[in-house]
């Protein structure tokens, strides 16, 4: 069970925000096809990795925490891990992570505003994960932790429709 592994992990870190910007460098890496195929073929030789693991420069913590999972062959897991990783972060308050879709593309200066807006209602670093969605046809729509924040014209239309509108 990969939520095991992800606890594990964060109850013993010190700076568990740290290690998160670790596995997602490392989440980037792993879309690599050859980095995911070396990771798979290496399970008979485990030391085949550390070029790896000195690139990275990752935290003690982490790379002994990637050797287990390597050892334990669930690398290719990695996404599961990385998403228990971050509900571990999210419960303790240390992480918000919102999707965000607009009909326009924004500025990085919006981007940062949207940051600042949800930072005065949600605990920790506010993480977005961001897109454009031309179908929402102006505004936004926000999925943050259990939340959902919808201002689009769409979810104004639909909410008419529902409400007997033609």
């Amino acid at each position: 069970n990969m939520n095991l592994y992800a606890q594990a992990l964060f109850e013993v870190l010190e700076d568990p925000l740290l290690v998160y910007d670790e596995l997602k460098i490392l989440k980037e890496v792993l879309k690599d096809t050859t980095v995911m195929n070396t990771m798979k073929r290496s399970y008979v030789d485990e030391s085949t990795l550390d070029p790896l693991w000195q690139t990275l420069n990752f935290q003690a913590e982490t790379i002994r925490c990637l050797k287990i999972l390597h050892n334990d062959q669930r690398m290719i897991d990695f996404d599961r891990f990385f998403d228990a990783y971050v509900l571990q972060c999210t419960k303790a308050g240390l992480l918000s992570c919102a999707q965000v879709k607009s009909a326009k593309a924004l500025s990085h200066e919006e981007i940062l505003e949207l940051q600042s807006v949800l930072k005065k209602s949600y605990p920790g670093r506010i993480e977005i994960q961001y897109e454009v969605d031309p179908s929402l046809i102006k505004g936004l729509a926000i999925r943050i932790n259990n939340d959902v924040i919808d201002t689009s014209i769409k979810h104004k239309l639909k909410q008419i429709y529902n409400q007997g509108g033609q």
